[in-house]
């Protein structure tokens, strides 16, 4: 599936079809959810900060859900009205500090709604946090929901830049003919300043599959038969 930043009406339509349910990275929230009340504000601040706070994730504003699945798409956003640099405004005007990355995506309900949105917004995981809601409270993500964060959580999200926060990061290349090669490049990349001196990886590959060539993280092998 496309990033969230990337949806569009067939990646909801999808969505709602697989049953694709709430977990501690994805949130869905009926229209209610957004509006110019003070109150509404704060509780996007509650769980958008939350979301920075813990691992990232998604939130969907315009879906419905019944016990975390989601059922079907709500009456949908004017773009007049709820539009996206007001949502940006709320995020930013009241979570301290202000969270790097984030990305709302307005997703056109032409086919289900027409001539309203959605918005999709996408968190990273922060390495600047905690990063504190309107309520001047720190929340976190707990099962399905955004709940305060203990004195010693607080602290410890607060440690993140003072160790290394490594991605692995693999890329299949398709083979090329005559050669029925596939190539697997393998990286690592720091998402934090500071360094990291020991990495230790280890990477399987089926006994089926035979290795042509290896140069650093790079292997070649030939492809799989599918009917084995």
């Amino acid at each position: 599936m496309k990033p969230p930043w990337e949806w569009d009406e067939g990646s909801i339509r999808e969505l709602i079809a697989s049953q694709v349910p709430e977990s501690l990275t994805l949130e869905y929230k009926a229209c209610g959810a957004l509006a110019r009340a003070d109150a509404k504000k704060r509780e996007v601040s509650k769980d958008v900060s939350a979301f920075a706070n813990s691992a990232g994730g998604t939130i969907v504003y315009g879906v419905l859900e019944d016990k975390h699945i989601p059922t079907n798409v709500d009456v949908g956003y004017s773009p007049i009205d709820i539009t996206k640099e007001w949502l940006e405004q709320v995020i930013h005007g009241n979570i301290q500090r202000r969270i790097d990355g984030v990305r709302i995506n307005p997703v056109d309900l032409a086919g289900l709604v027409p001539g309203k949105v959605l918005y999709v917004v996408s968190i990273p995981q922060s390495v600047r946090a905690p990063h504190m809601a309107a309520d001047n409270r720190f929340y976190k993500r707990f099962n399905f929901e955004s709940v305060p964060m203990e004195e010693y959580e607080v602290r410890d999200a607060g440690r993140r830049l003072e160790s290394p926060d490594l991605r692995l990061n693999i890329q299949w290349i398709a083979p090329t003919p005559p050669v029925p090669a596939v190539e697997l490049i393998v990286s690592i990349s720091n998402e934090a300043p500071e360094p990291a001196n020991h990495v230790v990886v280890q990477l399987y590959v089926d006994a089926r599959a035979k290795i042509l060539s290896s140069v650093g993280w790079d292997v070649r092998f030939h492809q799989l038969n599918t009917s084995d």
